[in-house]
């Protein structure tokens, strides 16, 4: 699932979804850096149960928080869901020929 942007579609959810493709299949990097990884088979494998300290916490994922719904509280906070659409600029314009002023 990719966040809402419109006007985006075609190429660009394709390069999105790659992406995130990508960052799936390579989960052991990930879990390098710290992070629990989210695709799941690879908690299951040789790899990643011989790494420490990451392999020690992986049932940390059994009790998620969220956080508490604050106007303050990160990006996902009320906040952030209000006033973020209005932060993120326009979408540009494709590159091509500068039209003419009209005059």
């Amino acid at each position: 699932m990719l966040p809402h942007q419109s006007g985006r579609g075609g190429a660009a959810n394709e390069g999105a979804h790659r992406l995130a493709a990508y960052i799936v299949q390579h989960a052991r990097q990930w879990a390098a850096g710290g992070h629990i990884p989210a695709h799941t088979p690879t908690l299951s494998t040789d790899a990643y149960r011989t790494m420490r300290p990451q392999s020690e916490y992986v049932s940390a994922m059994d009790h998620q928080a969220t956080e508490p719904t604050v106007w303050f509280a990160g990006s996902t906070g009320i906040l952030a869901q209000r006033v973020g659409p209005s932060w993120s600029p326009p979408p540009r314009a494709p590159p091509g020929p500068t039209p003419s002023p009209a005059g």
